[in-house]
């Protein structure tokens, strides 16, 4: 079956990029669902509007990401990634930028369906039936994808430039938003807001108690954005709750300092122009590919392994320490 759709979705030669190609509309198929696989492909966006500022900038959207689309001051169509969008967006895009990592049933026909002009992908794992030698729905295939950050991704393709800058874009924080977290914030201490664990990782509780407990607590309001069940720390730390994805955006909007594991909130402090530091492994395609922004900085664990760990090892706590009260000139 798979083989018969090749065929009838998957077949056509690719065509040759202009050498003075100038897009008229990008739109783009994020890495994945996540907030943090979105919010880093903004500065995608901005690098297009630096370079062809009346090229217009479409994204594929999921429930999970929308938020970082929708309002987006650099995007002018957020389309939820539906049936029903292929169809009505048929021949309204001149170049589809797609991300995903790999080919999919789903992807090979929806793109047929929406026929770009252009399509460029990037660098995808093959499977059993779909992978760059077998599904031929693209005019550029780019790759390694992890031999730039995802934010200069452009550089491996016909759309590359000199960019000098990068940043990336989240929408206005909503005013009621912010007024709902207020509560938890104090005027008189530094908001300092922990985030030790992301999808399918955290620090050692452990460890994130000595950090806390090295910092000055006459000057630090620690916040923790969850359930105290969920990872105990000191009694120093205020919890939240679970908060609503909107909430958690203002939060960190309005934190003063973000001190996170490599997820969603080290690029939201990037993107909100909020210190941070991120606590990464050490995978080297994962530092590549979703490095903190600078002034944010991220420090790394020893760990060699290209499996995602359930715990982050070896992360140097002291320099940790260090780095947060040079930061918080404390």
């Amino acid at each position: 079956m798979k083989k018969w759709l090749l065929k009838l979705f998957a077949n056509r030669t690719p065509k040759n990029f202009p050498s003075d190609f100038v897009p008229t509309s990008v739109l783009f198929r994020p890495l994945g669902e996540a907030i943090g696989d979105g919010l880093v492909l903004t500065g995608v966006f901005y690098e297009i509007r630096q370079r062809f500022p009346s090229c217009r900038i479409g994204v594929l959207t999921d429930k999970r990401n929308e938020l970082v689309f929708k309002n987006n001051p650099l995007v002018d169509a957020a389309l939820p990634n539906t049936r029903r969008t292929y169809l009505t967006q048929r021949n309204q895009w001149q170049v589809l930028l797609d991300y995903r990592p790999t080919f999919t049933t789903r992807s090979i026909v929806f793109d047929w369906v929406l026929n770009p002009a252009y399509t460029i992908c990037f660098q995808k794992s093959p499977k059993k039936y779909y992978s760059a030698q077998t599904v031929h729905n693209y005019d550029f295939y780019a790759q390694p994808l992890c031999k730039y950050h995802l934010s200069r991704s452009l550089n491996l393709t016909p759309l590359r430039g000199d960019f000098p800058s990068t940043h990336y874009t989240m929408p206005p924080v909503p005013a009621n938003d912010v007024a709902a977290i207020q509560p938890f914030l104090k005027a008189d201490k530094i908001n300092f807001l922990l985030c030790p664990f992301g999808t399918n990782r955290q620090v050692d509780p452990t460890q994130f108690q000595q950090i806390v407990n090295a910092l000055p607590a006459e000057k630090i309001h620690f916040i923790a954005a969850f359930e105290p069940a969920r990872y105990p720390l000191p009694p120093s730390v205020t919890y939240t709750g679970k908060l609503s994805l909107p909430h958690f955006l203002a939060l960190v909007s309005k934190a003063d300092f973000i001190l996170s594991v490599d997820s969603a909130p080290v690029h939201l402090a990037c993107a909100y122009g909020r210190p941070a530091i991120g606590l990464y492994d050490g995978r080297a395609d994962n530092l590549t590919l979703f490095a903190p922004l600078p002034p944010n900085e991220a420090f790394c664990s020893t760990n060699k392994s290209p499996i995602a760990q359930p715990n982050i090892h070896q992360l140097p706590t002291e320099d940790i320490v260090r780095a947060i009260k040079r930061r918080l000139s404390l």
